[in-house]
């Protein structure tokens, strides 16, 4: 599933079907995007976000107290850069 959006507000991630989601995301400000509960996607889902915005930073946020690599948030800070996120049910990982 393909998903572009354009977003003035911090963003919630709604959709968890299939395995893997892509999200194409021109924010018109700086905003945090949370992802859902990694034991409700479940192991091996995989999310891939990509910061359109040639000004704004996206700062992607896991949900509650769950870590991306370790770290509580990630940020997208320059136009196309993007991130490959995968869980094991309990937290995120880089790939």
């Amino acid at each position: 599933t393909s998903i572009t959006t354009s977003q003035t507000s911090d963003y919630t991630i709604p959709t968890y079907t299939g395995i893997e989601e892509i999200f194409l995301i021109d924010s018109g400000a700086s905003i945090s995007v949370f992802l859902p509960a990694a034991a409700t996607v479940g192991s091996g889902y995989k999310y891939q976000i990509k910061n359109v915005s040639s000004t704004y930073t996206l700062t992607i946020d896991g949900n509650a107290g769950e870590t991306i690599d370790g770290a509580t948030t990630y940020a997208l800070n320059a136009q196309f850069m993007s991130v490959t996120l995968v869980t094991n049910g309990s937290n995120w990982f880089i790939i």
